[in-house]
C-alpha cells in the first residue's frame, strides 16, 4: 500500500473531503483505503517491507523492486520504468516520513461526514484485499469499479477503464453499484504510455 504513493494521494483526497465536505461534490478513490493503520498481518508486510528495503537498499533499488511487482508482465516494461521513475523521484527521507505518517492515519470514524458523489476504482489484484474496498464502498454508498487483472498501478495498466470511469463520475452518468472492467490490452497500453513517459521525465527533471 506504500508503493507509488498513489494510494496516499487518494487518501489526501479523502481527508480533504472529510475536512471540507461541503466543497467536494465528487470524489474518486483508486486502490485506496479509509485507514493505513496496521490491523492485519498482510498490511504489516505491505507497510514495513518497503520501509525496510529503503533503509537497506536505498530509494532507487527499492523503486525498481516495487515497480517490478506492480507491473510483472513482459509487455509492461515501459510501466516498470515509469513506476520506478515516480517512486525514485522522492528522497529516501521524504518517502520514509510519508510512509510512517500514513500508518498513523485513519478516516474510519469520520466517514459519515462525506457528502460527495463517490467512486471507488479497485485493481483486482491490488495489495489490499478487494473485499475491504468493496466493504468501504458499501459503507459510504459509493459506486465501485473493479478492474480485472490490474494490480496497484491501475491508472497505468488500465488507462481506458480508469478514464472512462472518471469521465462518468465527472459528467454525472449513472454509476453501477458494482461494475467489472478489463485491464488495457498490450497494444493500447504501450501507445498511451509513450506520451506519459515523455511528459513525466520532463516533469521529474524540472523538479530535481
Amino acid at each position: 500500500m506504500w508503493h507509488v504513493g498513489a494510494a496516499r494521494r487518494w487518501a489526501v483526497g479523502l481527508e480533504m473531503s472529510l475536512q471540507r465536505p461541503e466543497q467536494v461534490t465528487r470524489l474518486a478513490l483508486i486502490n485506496s483505503l479509509a485507514s493505513y493503520r496496521v490491523d492485519h498481518w498482510r498490511k504489516w508486510l505491505e507497510a514495513w517491507i518497503p520501509i525496510t528495503l529503503v533503509r537497506v537498499l536505498g530509494i532507487q533499488a527499492t523503486a525498481w523492486l516495487l515497480a517490478a511487482r506492480m507491473f510483472p508482465q513482459p509487455w509492461q516494461s515501459g510501466m516498470r520504468k515509469l513506476g520506478a521513475l515516480m517512486i525514485g523521484a522522492a528522497s529516501a527521507q521524504a518517502a520514509l516520513a510519508t510512509a510512517q505518517a500514513a500508518l498513523r492515519w485513519s478516516a474510519h470514524e469520520r466517514l459519515d461526514r462525506l457528502r460527495s458523489r463517490t467512486l471507488i476504482i479497485a485493481g483486482e489484484h491490488d495489495y489490499v484485499p478487494l473485499a475491504e474496498k468493496c466493504e468501504l464502498a458499501t459503507r459510504i454508498g459509493a459506486a465501485a469499479v473493479i478492474v480485472r487483472g490490474s494490480r496497484h498501478g491501475t491508472p497505468f495498466d488500465s488507462i481506458q477503464a480508469t478514464n472512462a470511469s472518471l469521465v462518468a463520475l465527472l459528467t454525472d452518468q449513472v454509476l453501477a453499484p458494482r461494475k467489472w472492467l478489463d485491464c488495457d490490452q498490450p497494444t493500447h497500453a504501450r501507445a498511451a504510455l509513450a506520451g506519459t513517459m515523455a511528459a513525466l521525465r520532463q516533469s521529474v527533471s524540472h523538479s530535481q
